[in-house]
């Protein structure tokens, strides 16, 4: 590490530490930043794990860019940031923020304590067995020091976060930041399963994006706390432009990039609509409707605000809740194992009977093996289509 990159480090981290103790609880804080050209994702992710170290959680991250064509397009080319990057904080109270000592993020270790205290079928778990648990996390990372009874209390009160407790016993309640990490998939692994669905979702309503929209929206999906993903992008980071390059094309008038693969119509010759050109919110009404058709006594689209990647509730004549997550992909944008896990914990949560990830396009090997495991019901494009044909005969194609 450069003397001068150390310094700026330690400047980030002093800007922190001074702004937990001006701005008020449940305040904002606007840092506008821009990331190196050899660690963009790194860069924009390391700035977040500051401000959680500190007190502040990050509500959103946006390009504070201009409109100008023609310096869009030159941007794009040299894979730069020519723009600063507005980050929005929310300063927590203390009882609301992480507890971490130095670098190490204590609200994990529990978390991961409690988790192996339940084992994979998510059973309750008694206090002894966790602070075993618990125990080997403190071993593992040099911080045995915590083990001291002074901070009993400050742990249980942490462990309270992510449980709910029954007498002598304590249950997940599925509701965490740390639940959906995967650290056993490396950065460069994660890179190549997000960049195709981060483009997808980019152009969803056929809108192009700048390599800065794309760099951000990427960060949001390798972000996930785990400090070992950020240091790992540093040798990832040739990918972001590369895996662009794959599955977009880029417009040099208009600056900016777009699927390389897309629908041109919104319906084949024989007049039937594709799905694949859907807008994304129709796509979710029609597939609220058909599980209507299907006999379900009430479905509806519940939007994109805290729902976890759910899109549809539905009612089964048992009265039981199933949760369904639509992705309208494109053929070869295929569905990994990050958005059933993501169903499956919110299943769990809402205590719900069966979960559902629907996509018009396929499921990697990863995909469908994470939904063996956890039972969550997968149905690809030509699955869909088929079943559609049933209740609206002749109306769709992918």
């Amino acid at each position: 590490m450069s003397i001068s990159l150390f310094e700026f480090l330690v400047d980030i981290e002093r800007l922190f530490i001074e702004a937990n103790r001006i701005v008020d609880d449940h305040g904002f804080m606007v840092l506008y930043f821009r990331p190196q050209q050899r660690d963009w994702v790194s860069d924009l992710n390391k700035l977040k794990d500051f401000g959680r170290r500190h007190g502040f959680e990050p509500l959103l991250t946006i390009s504070a860019g201009i409109v100008d064509p023609s310096m869009r397009a030159l941007a794009s080319a040299a894979w730069t940031f020519k723009n600063d990057v507005c980050f929005i904080f929310l300063k927590l109270q203390e009882c609301e923020r992480r507890w971490y000592e130095g670098e190490v993020d204590i609200d994990e270790l529990v978390f991961l304590a409690a988790t192996s205290a339940a084992t994979d079928q998510g059973n309750p778990f008694v206090i002894t067995r966790f602070n075993q648990e618990f125990q080997s996390q403190l071993r593992r990372t040099g911080l045995m020091r915590l083990a001291h009874p002074m901070y009993e209390d400050k742990i249980r009160r942490t462990l309270d976060r992510f449980t709910t407790r029954n007498g002598a016993q304590y249950r997940l309640t599925g509701l965490s930041p740390y639940t959906l990490m995967n650290r056993e998939m490396n950065a460069e692994i994660r890179l190549r399963e997000f960049a195709p669905v981060v483009i997808e979702e980019l152009t969803a309503n056929g809108e192009g994006f700048t390599f800065e929209e794309y760099v951000i929206h990427l960060a949001s999906y390798m972000e996930n706390g785990s400090r070992e993903i950020i240091n790992q992008l540093h040798t990832a980071n040739r990918l972001i432009p590369e895996l662009l390059n794959v599955y977009a094309v880029e417009d040099p008038e208009r600056g900016e990039f777009f699927a390389r693969t897309t629908v041109n119509t919104k319906r084949d010759v024989n007049g039937r609509e594709h799905l694949c050109a859907m807008d994304p919110a129709d796509f979710e009404r029609l597939i609220a409707d058909y599980f209507l058709q299907r006999g379900f006594v009430r479905a509806e689209v519940i939007g994109h605000s805290g729902d976890r990647g759910v899109d549809v509730l539905a009612t089964n004549t048992q009265g039981e809740l199933e949760l369904i997550q639509c992705k309208r992909y494109r053929s070869g944008n295929n569905i990994g194992s990050t958005p059933i896990q993501r169903v499956d914990s919110y299943m769990r949560s809402r205590h719900a009977s069966r979960a559902w990830v629907i996509t018009t396009s396929d499921f990697t090997p990863d995909g469908r093996d994470e939904a063996r495991i956890t039972n969550v019901i997968i149905m690809n494009g030509q699955d869909l289509l088929q079943s559609l044909e049933l209740y609206y005969p002749g109306r769709f194609c992918l």
